[in-house]
């Protein structure tokens, strides 16, 4: 009868579905931008662009309370002014250095609890530190994602951005108390590959830890980070890994092997349901190995989010501050120039942005971006990007 019938339609939609222990999630993006000014740079040769990505995520769970996330990233979209190849202030953060279309692992990383008061963090491939540690950026971080900061600058601070990896690594997250909670994490450069300084332990590596206090509406965090980069011969690989910063900021040294340890504070405070604040600072110094060569690299940024502003799910953000920036060398001549001849001019990042949610599966976001000093150089006209990005998520 009916009974019969129904128990033969479930078993065959137990047989035929997916999966019984995975999920599918997906947001593929849209973007129509341009960049204005900047002769120098190149912003005024460039021409409308229509880009895309597109990223499909395994999310598989074996207990109910771990995560495997396995994702696929395709694009096209890359950089709009891609200062001497190095550098790509205000790009966005569907904007990839890697955009030929081709289909690839874009994450891989393993989410597994201990009792109850550890969670812990095991990448694979291409971990970022926002993965597992509080940025403290309500509304505008979105994890490289395309539904809240439309520039990779803005989703957080800069020091979140330092070291990250193509291979693997380990972080927790550990619960002291119902208010502070502890994070660390390691990542190994090409943690994968076996050749001399290389692997997990003997090339370059990343470490952070952090110490976050949460009470009602306020969030504090105080951040240390330190690293070791001496790959920068491969196109992209810089201290600030995820297109953000100056030129010099991203690689001090002219390629020289250097050590960085970095310092950073970040508050954010809910000031009502519909306007939100947070800031932040930072600061690294970096080293040449084996020299007396030293860097002194800053970074900060105040935002403002005003969320449901005009209707639910809608969200104005405006956010001002530097990218990070070379303030000043010490220790005699790099690469030969003289120190005093190298520092950046401070380059201010003023970004506005406005999604209006269509759905709960469609946002349409306009934003300004517009760049002062680009590549830390008074010299250098301004640069201003129109972005208009529509977000579908499933």
């Amino acid at each position: 009868g009916r009974v019969d019938g129904l128990e033969a339609r479930v078993a065959e939609l137990e047989a035929n579905q997916f999966s019984t222990t995975t999920k599918l999630q997906g947001e593929v993006v849209f973007g129509i931008a341009d960049a204005f000014g900047g002769e120098e740079v190149g912003a005024d040769n460039t021409q409308t662009v229509f880009q895309y990505r597109a990223r499909l995520a395994f999310v598989s769970s074996f207990t109910g309370r771990d995560q495997l996330w396995t994702r696929l990233d395709a694009a096209n979209a890359g950089a709009l002014v891609d200062l001497d190849g190095d550098t790509i202030q205000g790009a966005t953060t569907y904007q990839t250095t890697d955009s030929g279309n081709d289909v690839g692992i874009g994450w891989l990383a393993y989410y597994f609890p201990i009792g109850d008061n550890v969670q812990v963090y095991l990448p694979a491939a291409f971990p970022l530190w926002q993965d597992f540690v509080p940025t403290v950026s309500p509304y505008f971080e979105g994890f490289t994602g395309a539904n809240n900061a439309v520039s990779s600058w803005a989703e957080s601070s800069p020091i979140y951005k330092l070291g990250l990896s193509n291979g693997g690594g380990i972080g927790f997250n550990v619960n002291i108390t119902d208010e502070l909670m502890l994070s660390a994490g390691y990542f190994g450069g090409d943690s994968f590959n076996p050749t001399e300084k290389n692997g997990l332990f003997n090339g370059d590596y990343s470490t952070l830890g952090q110490l976050t206090f949460t009470t009602g509406d306020l969030q504090v965090a105080a951040t240390f980070h330190h690293g070791y980069y001496n790959n920068f011969r491969d196109e992209g690989d810089a201290l600030f890994d995820t297109l953000v910063g100056t030129v010099r900021a991203r690689n001090p040294f002219f390629d020289e092997a250097t050590f960085t340890n970095s310092y950073g504070l970040e508050a954010s405070y809910q000031i009502s349901n519909s306007i939100a604040v947070h800031g932040y600072g930072g600061y690294t110094y970096a080293q040449a190995a084996g020299q007396n060569a030293r860097a002194d690299i800053w970074y900060y940024g105040l935002g403002l989010a005003f969320p449901d502003l005009g209707l639910p799910g809608n969200l104005l953000g405006i956010i001002a501050g530097a990218e990070p920036y070379v303030g000043g060398y010490r220790g005699g001549d790099i690469g030969g120039i003289a120190s005093d001849e190298l520092s950046d001019d401070t380059a201010v990042h003023l970004e506005t942005f406005y999604r209006f949610q269509l759905s709960d599966n469609i946002s349409i976001t306009p934003a300004v971006i517009w760049i002062t000093a680009p590549d830390g150089d008074k010299d250098n006209e301004d640069v201003v990007y129109g972005v208009i990005r529509t977000t579908f998520t499933f």
